[in-house]
């Protein structure tokens, strides 16, 4: 079966890879293959079109996909991180340090990302008029390099995307100034499991057995940080540990 990483193999998504690398897959009877995923509606076409099993999706995104009435054939199974990890990201020296600091600001976020979506609300939380801010999309991999060049002012990210910012950027990981949606928004998970539902209605034991097995994974990286960037850095060498 296959299972799509919530975006590309980001370190965030290194619990899949350490499931398989520890046998998590292999003892729960699951011969899995992890393709790095995308952002937006990609994850689940795929998992609609019968390509991939499994998949990461964010859970806001789910919710407003649900609303709008485009979530019928798929179901969440588990939350895979407690809080929403979305954030606004910019460096020292940038004029950026507050939200009220984003009006006239031009932000750049992944193709289909949700971070533009939720950003309305989370503006006037924070106390802002979110038609003062300008966006932009661009490819997920480009936005560190987008960020350091100054083109954009700041850039929408995962807050643990924090140390791929520093690096791009060539500063210390506490130059780079972050925004966090979850200062506001406290009540949204981050990433969450998705399948479709047929599969839940045919075959409840595979689904069963497949969130155990990853979530097994996602225990043993928060406990193992370094020995988990080392197993993703070995399954897809182009990551940094």
């Amino acid at each position: 079966m296959t299972y799509l990483t919530g975006l590309g193999a980001f370190g965030r998504e290194a619990f899949a890879w350490v499931a398989a690398a520890k046998g998590y897959f292999r003892d729960a009877g699951l011969e899995v293959t992890i393709v790095p995923g995308a952002a937006g509606d990609e994850n689940l076409k795929k998992i609609a079109a019968g390509t991939a099993q499994f998949g990461v999706i964010d859970y806001s995104g789910a919710l407003i996909r649900a609303g709008k009435g485009t979530f019928d054939s798929f179901r969440l199974v588990a939350a895979l991180n407690n809080q929403t990890l979305i954030a606004i990201m910019s460096l020292l020296g940038r004029g950026i340090m507050i939200p009220a600091d984003l009006r006239g600001k031009t932000v750049a976020q992944a193709e289909g990302a949700v971070i533009r979506t939720l950003f309305p609300g989370y503006a006037r939380l924070a106390g802002i008029d979110p038609r003062s801010v300008q966006w932009v999309e661009v490819a997920a991999p480009n936005l560190p390099a987008l960020l350091a060049s100054g083109k954009v002012d700041a850039i929408g990210q995962f807050v643990v995307g924090k140390p791929a910012i520093a690096a791009a950027a060539k500063r210390p990981v506490d130059e780079v100034v972050t925004l966090p949606y979850s200062t506001y928004m406290t009540d949204p998970y981050g990433n969450a499991l998705v399948t479709a539902k047929h599969l839940i209605d045919t075959n409840p034991d595979l689904v069963r057995r497949f969130t155990t097995a990853l979530l097994r994974g996602l225990v043993y990286t928060v406990a193992n940080p370094e020995e988990s960037g080392r197993i993703l850095h070995t399954a897809v060498p182009a990551t940094n540990p």
